[in-house]
């Protein structure tokens, strides 16, 4: 099962490219996890399953309000830089 986490984690981050959200980019590392868990241990399809959506949650929840707070950040340089760019004109 190894190609269809690697499938996953290359949509994800392919979605992530075009969104910029920083959202996917866990998914796919959750779907690379998965795949290292998997080729160790070797567990079925059903705990994959589980562990990816554990992983996917976990790593949203525990990373999103410290992305959120750094994407913030930067959309208030670029909205400074505007308007100072505004004011030379």
């Amino acid at each position: 099962m190894e190609w269809l986490w690697i499938a996953v984690a290359i949509a994800a981050l392919v979605i992530e490219l075009t969104t910029k959200r920083l959202v996917a980019v866990w998914v796919a590392l959750s779907a690379l996890i998965v795949n290292l868990v998997d080729g160790i241990f070797n567990v079925g399809l059903l705990w994959q399953g589980a562990i990816f959506i554990g992983m996917s949650v976990l790593l949203i929840l525990v990373t999103y309000p410290l992305t959120k707070k750094l994407l913030r950040k930067e959309n208030d340089k670029n909205s400074e830089k505007c308007e100072e760019n505004q004011k030379s004109e």
